[in-house]
């Protein structure tokens, strides 16, 4: 299987970090200025909703019958595929993984 995800530095990337920054100045702002983790279950919601922002499609991999964003955060959310939540993240994160845009871009 293959995932085609969105770069480090896309728009969907910057998506995804506002999102983050987002929900812990949420969560400090609800626990009166403590930081505070998410629960395990929120961990893993947001993970996948932020995974799925980032990913452009799957080759090779089906889940039921779900298509595009339903799709990846089906997977991303199933525990038992956890290792592929694991791997998408962890090749995310290598900015070598991914081409330079042209000089016109």
């Amino acid at each position: 299987m293959r995932i085609i995800m969105h770069g480090p530095g896309s728009r969907a990337a910057g998506t995804v970090k506002s999102r983050r920054t987002a929900r812990t100045l949420k969560r400090i702002n609800e626990n009166e200025g403590k930081i505070t983790a998410a629960t395990s279950e929120e961990a893993l919601v947001e993970n996948a909703e932020d995974l799925a922002t980032l990913t452009i499609s799957f080759e090779n991999l089906s889940h039921g019958d779900l298509t595009g964003e339903q799709l990846f955060l089906a997977v991303y959310s199933d525990p038992e595929l956890g290792y592929i939540t694991a791997q998408a993240e962890r090749h995310f994160n290598d900015w070598g993984k991914y081409k330079p845009g042209s000089a016109g871009n």
